[in-house]
């Protein structure tokens, strides 16, 4: 892959506030291992960012500094965001409710998530596939091998 060929999958994380570790690790450690051959961790087949407005706290106490504000949908092939222990708060972050209103107004998406009782949120957000200077739609079965979601 030369170095203008961008991944086939690029997620863009974003961590709530006391967001679960367990969760967000083993997404990103499950895209680590995909990305590359050989087990070197470089992001050829696909790549992924941390994103916000600054420092999120999990629910075990890490602190996580974003590598990024948050970046233009088209970036992305996929949204996450990472919940947990914060459900219960009933405050709006005004700054990600624009940020997701704004991509779904400059690109359609679906939601996809797994919420069983008690387990820790992992949304992923599915923007369109960027295609050079235009977009176009595009959606992938969630879970794999399972058909559209629903």
């Amino acid at each position: 892959m030369s170095q203008t060929q961008l991944p086939p999958l690029r997620v863009g994380f974003i961590l709530l506030p006391l967001f679960t570790l367990n969760a967000f690790a083993g997404f990103i450690d499950s895209l680590r291992l995909a990305a590359d051959k050989g087990g070197r961790s470089r992001q050829i087949h696909c790549s992924w960012q941390t994103m916000g407005p600054g420092p999120v706290t999990s629910s075990c106490g890490l602190e996580v500094h974003p590598q990024s504000s948050y970046r233009d949908p088209c970036h992305f092939t996929h949204i996450a965001v990472c919940g947990g222990n914060n459900y219960l708060d009933p405050h709006e972050d005004k700054a990600l409710s624009d940020y997701l209103k704004d991509a779904s107004r400059k690109r359609p998406y679906r939601l996809y998530h797994r919420a069983d009782r008690g387990a820790p949120m992992v949304a992923t957000l599915r923007v369109e596939r960027p295609a050079p200077r235009s977009c176009h739609r595009e959606t992938a079965p969630w879970p794999p091998g399972r058909g559209r979601p629903r």
